[in-house]
């Protein structure tokens, strides 16, 4: 058990330390109000990002689309939610404000890792919905070849 509480900690660390990554980033273009707004938004995207992905290969295993065949006023409800709950540990209890100190008294070694592990991620997931449209592109060629 101490092993999984160990874990949850460290992916909610790479979790805040994304948005503070995302707010400091915003904290160049964004007037004060917005730069929190801005870090969800953003993560809330790269969450739609994975969660079309994981459709996508739904839709390879089974043949059935669970997410993206709902139309798009449930796709809209689906945003939202996600949205929601970005929103409540980063903007309404702002617990991420609990790490900035830490976040901000990193040496150079330790952000660079920070950094390369939140891009390493970012790469890897758009990587893999390319590949997936590959591979789905390839299933649809062999369906219809099968068909005639």
């Amino acid at each position: 058990m101490n092993f999984v509480l160990k874990k949850y900690a460290a992916m909610k660390r790479l979790y805040y330390y994304t948005f503070y990554c995302l707010y400091k980033f915003a904290a160049k273009s964004c007037t004060e109000g917005w730069k929190q707004w801005y870090g969800v938004a953003l993560i809330t995207l790269i969450e739609l990002w994975l969660l079309g992905i994981v459709d996508l290969w739904c839709e390879i295993w089974t043949g059935h689309s669970y997410f993206f065949s709902l139309g798009r006023p449930a796709l809209l409800i689906i945003a939202a939610v996600i949205y929601a709950l970005n929103y409540y540990p980063t903007i309404a209890h702002a617990r991420w404000r609990l790490y900035a100190n830490e976040f901000d008294n990193l040496d150079q070694g330790q952000r660079v890792r920070w950094v390369i592990a939140i891009i390493t991620g970012i790469a890897c997931t758009i990587a893999l919905l390319f590949y997936s449209f590959h591979v789905f592109g390839e299933k649809m060629s062999a369906l219809r070849a099968a068909a005639h």
